[in-house]
């Protein structure tokens, strides 16, 4: 009698978690169906942005002021808010690679992200400069464009009115005839060299593709990645090659969908309680049930675990960082995807020998394999032959602009991004 109630009881648990399953799929389908509209609420909101960013660099043309592009660090002011000093105070440059997507026949729809890329970086700066002053020994942000068309540039144009001349890097010679393979390591060699003007230990570069926006806190996050490196303890100073800041798919904010799982996960766990209990109680005696009860209820448990997995997994990151109290982990890596080079934290040192490398390579070496792909590869093994190490932040500190992927040749699910 016992036996075919816990079996009853069993399949109900099963079936009130497919049926759960069920509705979420049907009203995700039915939300999504129709992929041409989701693609036009990505280009809506990319259209916004880029009306954001324009707005804004039209308002501090018009009141004479200009964008926080580069500043060299001073004397902090007494009201900011306090942070854990590092002496010497590190020095900071960002180099933003700006791809005229048009010239490389990958997105026709939109030329350039560098508008939009550029002045998220320039208020991430000017957020940090109010918050703790120029606690930076300085900050240098430089645009290379890899075009040798630089004037049809509109939004580069654009961006050079309210930028210091030397903001711009052009290219040191002509490459808009050599292959594309060719160009892309060409361009990030010649920006290196143009942009890396120190090669003291306490400064860093960032590596940037123009696709990519940075997060609001973005100098916060560096800040304390430099802390970690630059701690007595740590031994990661003295082998770092790079950090990878962009991770793909690697979201890490919450929102409803993982509140639903974790609602979800929740029914779970309290039905695999009641389970446990259900056995556990009418043998007080014993820690635990029979073998038959035991396999039983680990069976279920394991089925709801298979199901929140592939269905409907929540990113249980959220919580250990809450948990562990830190807004970011550094953790070593060995594999990298095409794009993981598409946002770089190279010390300057290092960055010097990586931009000559880069400079100096033989391109007909380079026509038959792929671009960008090729680009993550060679960044790496050279690293790889200097005996450096190689990191990954997690959360990313980056989010990719555009339905075109450059690394995959092919859109993404424009339903995902959403």
């Amino acid at each position: 009698m016992r036996n075919s109630i816990q079996w009853k009881l069993v399949v109900a648990a099963i079936l009130i978690m497919l049926m759960m399953h069920l509705i979420f799929l049907i009203g995700n389908l039915f939300g999504n169906a129709n992929i041409n509209y989701a693609a036009s609420l990505v280009r809506d909101a990319e259209e916004y942005r880029f009306a954001q960013a324009l707005t804004l660099i039209n308002a501090r043309k018009i009141t004479k002021g200009h964008l926080t592009f580069q500043y060299q660090g001073g004397v902090r002011s007494q009201e900011k808010q306090p942070f854990a000093e590092l002496d010497p105070a590190p020095g900071l440059t960002f180099s933003i690679l700006a791809a005229n997507r048009w010239t490389h026949e990958i997105d026709e729809y939109e030329p350039s992200y560098l508008l939009e890329s550029s002045v998220n970086l320039l208020l991430a700066i000017e957020k940090d400069l109010n918050l703790f002053g120029t606690r930076y020994s300085y900050i240098n942000a430089t645009l290379c464009p890899t075009t040798d068309k630089v004037d049809r540039f509109s939004e580069l144009v654009v961006l050079s009115r309210i930028l210091p001349v030397d903001a711009i890097k052009k290219r040191q010679k002509n490459m808009d005839s050599l292959s594309l393979s060719c160009r892309t390591l060409l361009d990030v060699g010649s920006c290196i060299k143009q942009s890396v003007n120190s090669s003291l230990s306490n400064s860093y570069l960032v590596l940037l593709e123009d696709d990519l926006v940075a997060d609001g806190q973005l100098l916060q996050y560096i800040w304390d990645i430099m802390i970690d490196i630059t701690s007595v303890s740590s031994s990661l100073k003295k082998n770092l090659g790079a950090i990878v800041l962009n991770v793909p798919d690697a979201d890490f904010k919450f929102s409803s969908f993982d509140a639903a799982s974790l609602w979800e996960f929740s029914v779970y766990s309290l039905g695999f309680t009641v389970l446990i209990l259900f056995c556990i109680l009418p043998r007080r005696h014993r820690w635990l049930c029979s073998r038959s009860d035991l396999m039983l209820v680990c069976f279920t448990f394991v089925l709801s675990i298979l199901i929140v997995s592939f269905i409907g997994r929540p990113r249980w990151a959220n919580w250990l960082l809450i948990l562990s109290r830190r807004k970011i982990f550094l953790y070593r890596s060995r594999s990298f995807g095409d794009s993981s080079s598409s946002a770089l934290f190279i010390p300057s040192s290092l960055a010097v020998g990586l931009g000559k490398y880069l400079w100096t390579l033989n391109c007909s070496e380079l026509d038959d394999q792929s671009p960008f792909g090729l680009k993550s590869s060679v960044i790496f093994d050279f690293l790889r032959t200097q005996n450096r190490d190689i990191y990954t932040v997690w959360p990313t500190l980056f989010q990719h602009r555009g339905l075109y992927s450059i690394y995959k040749n092919d859109i993404h699910d424009p339903r995902l991004l959403n």
